[in-house]
């Protein structure tokens, strides 16, 4: 049973630590550029927590920002390509060459078959994930002092990138459980891993509390540092509006506390000063990404495990 699963995943196992051994060369080079030209006098400006923009070429035809916005852009479809091409034929393809009558009629039963296959399977993705997360993250860090928000990788970064393929993984292997046709169940798989994904993206900074600031730009303006300068910035804004004396309650556009045409010059500013405040929720990366991370990672491993169990619930209908 187990040459067999090997049987079916050789070229994609091959295929996979090819793409490991091309891509981990990439983010060592690309970390390397980066560490010596730091360390040069003449490229400090470079560097500088004003200047945070360096285009090093790491080789010809690659700079480090064109490697960077690669990975921001190509990495996070990578759970799409393990739930499209590893999940969905799992057991789709079984029940669609009905091979599913013959080897679940020999002396290994079918939740056992698929144990075997997940075990195997599932461990390939983790191990290879893991593998690529490691390097992504310790390059991640790299990247923050240089290049852009450390937030816009959050999602290839950690234990969510291993989560988020193992997600997709199980959900890929469920719907093939439910549809049996290998085209459709893909189709299918893509189509609502899209919006989960997006969703995801979108909606893991509300997983957490953020914290709240009054007048959150206006202390930055004036040295009262809670984050850095909008050209870096380390803070996630979740939220940010105007609220009312008591720094709560948003105003209401329509309404106006402080209508011009009853009060003018100081009396109109004073009441302007204590009736207007804005308002920012964010997250900050020293205090909430990790926490987030493994908020989102939990939840990820929530979904694969109720995939998993209505994967074996289909399998035994």
């Amino acid at each position: 049973m187990i040459w067999l699963i090997w049987r079916h995943y050789r070229w994609l196992a091959a295929l996979g630590i090819l793409a490991l051994v091309v891509m981990i060369p990439l983010f060592v080079l690309n970390a390397h550029a980066i560490n010596v030209a730091s360390q040069q006098p003449d490229l400090a400006y470079c560097f500088h927590e004003d200047n945070r923009s360096c285009n090093l070429v790491v080789f010809p035809g690659m700079t480090t920002l064109t490697w960077y916005f690669l990975v921001v852009q190509t990495f996070p479809l990578l759970p799409f390509v393990v739930g499209i091409f590893l999940g969905a034929p799992l057991l789709a393809r079984e029940y669609e060459q009905r091979t599913h009558k013959f080897v679940w009629m020999q002396s290994v039963s079918s939740s056992r078959w698929l144990s075997t296959n997940l075990m195997f399977v599932g461990g390939a993705v983790v191990l290879g994930f893991g593998a690529l997360s490691l390097i992504a993250t310790w390059w991640s860090f790299i990247q923050d002092a240089t290049v852009s928000s450390p937030w816009s990788t959050f999602m290839i970064r950690g234990s969510v990138f291993v989560a988020n393929a193992l997600f997709s993984l199980m959900f890929g292997v469920m719907v093939g459980a439910a549809i049996r046709r290998v085209l459709p169940a893909m189709v299918v798989t893509l189509l609502i891993l899209i919006p989960l994904q997006i969703a995801l993206s979108m909606g893991y900074p509300y997983l957490f509390p953020p914290s709240s600031q009054l007048e959150y730009n206006f202390k930055i303006v004036h040295g009262e540092v809670i984050g850095l300068l909008d050209d870096q910035p380390q803070d996630l804004i979740v939220w940010k509006g105007q609220v009312g004396a008591d720094g709560k309650i948003p105003i209401d556009a329509l309404y106006n506390p402080c209508p011009d045409d009853k009060l003018t010059g100081e009396a109109l500013r004073r009441c302007n000063a204590s009736s207007f405040h804005e308002l920012v929720k964010y997250h900050r990366f020293n205090e909430h990404f990790w926490p987030l991370q493994l908020i989102t990672t939990a939840l990820l491993l929530a979904l694969a495990a109720v995939c998993t169990g209505t994967t074996y619930w289909l399998l035994r209908r």
